[in-house]
């Protein structure tokens, strides 16, 4: 499996997915999202279900990031620096100006990015089972003279390209949470994602998000997929929208997700979470009482704007290799 995308993601943290996979002698994957607004909005409940021999994976992009011509804090390091994630101590976009991304090169969209993902097209078994898209941002103008969103009310609608598909296509959510001008919405795009050649390069644009200081958007693809060369795996996909902020720690239970009865399995977890500043810490993910952590995420700043996959941070060009050696 290669995951690749044209820019780092960069400082967003409000969205509603938790999806989780349990597995026998293999290694799942799971994730949850947090909103930094209000109190809880939804409970998370099961969005999909299945058991099958094959994976549970997640890949998207931002559509925001720091300008490098319009200024933020002064005092602050270089829009570079910060977009490389190199920089002690570390930084947020509160103290930037942050303008859309858009890369494609298409007049119909405001803003865009895209995502590269190679699934094991050619495995005994491959199938798309499910695919999910979920989108996020804040409507409001920032700071720094930032600008609302071209059109708010169209928050529950954003463009989609996949690979094998000529030309973007309007996806229309069937569920949108919202946390004042922050919203999160969900749409089942499995039959989109199935006509499709499955591996190549995936464009998201024209999500409704403002710019300016503190602002943030971004898209996210979760799909399984069943591969008769995986084991069986158990794999959940739960959505709600739960809110975290400093100082108030939130718990929440789900229920419905299997794990065998015995003998031994593996399972993994990871997060879709926008305006997860790496400037602001220490937070924390635990499950059961257990400190969640890898190489990219640490126990004492869980959600710290990275973009990664088993532990290994994405930016252009990376190739990742899934835990059973795979790509």
């Amino acid at each position: 499996m290669v995951s690749k995308e044209r820019r780092r993601l960069f400082n967003w943290r409000t969205g509603a997915v938790l999806f989780a996979s349990a597995t026998v002698l293999g290694t799942g994957l799971g994730a949850m999202t947090a909103s930094s607004v209000q109190a809880q909005v939804r409970s998370y409940t099961p969005r999909f279900k299945v058991q099958a021999r094959g994976r549970t994976t997640i890949f998207g992009n931002a559509v925001t990031t720091c300008s490098t011509t319009i200024a933020g804090s002064s005092g602050q390091p270089s829009c570079d620096t910060a977009r490389n994630a190199t920089v002690t101590p570390a930084t947020a976009n509160n103290f930037y100006f942050m303008e859309y991304v858009d890369i494609d090169g298409d007049g119909s969209t405001f803003n865009s990015s895209s995502s590269t993902y190679t699934f094991p097209t050619a495995h005994a078994g491959f199938n798309i089972i499910w695919a999910g898209l979920y989108w996020t941002g804040d409507t409001s103008a920032g700071g720094f003279s930032g600008s609302a969103a071209p059109n708010a009310a169209l928050r529950n609608r954003m463009s989609l390209k996949v690979p094998g598909v000529a030309g973007y296509q309007t996806i229309t959510a069937s569920q949108v949470d919202t946390s004042g001008n922050r919203y999160s919405a969900f749409a089942d795009v499995t039959t989109l994602v199935k006509q499709g050649s499955g591996t190549g390069e995936y464009f998201g644009a024209n999500i409704q998000t403002g710019t300016g200081g503190d602002r943030y958007g971004g898209w996210v693809l979760i799909v399984a997929y069943a591969d008769d060369t995986e084991v069986m795996r158990s794999m959940t996909i739960f959505d709600g929208y739960q809110a975290i902020n400093s100082g108030s720690p939130q718990s929440f239970t789900i229920s419905g997700f299997l794990t065998p009865e015995s003998g031994p399995f593996e399972a993994a977890m990871g997060a879709f979470s926008s305006e997860g500043d790496v400037f602001y810490q220490p937070d924390q993910f635990l499950i059961n009482g257990q400190v969640v952590s890898d190489a990219t995420n640490p126990s004492n700043n869980f959600f710290n704007s990275s973009n990664s996959l088993y532990g290994q941070g994405i930016t252009t060009g990376t190739t990742i290799t899934t835990p059973g050696g795979r790509r």
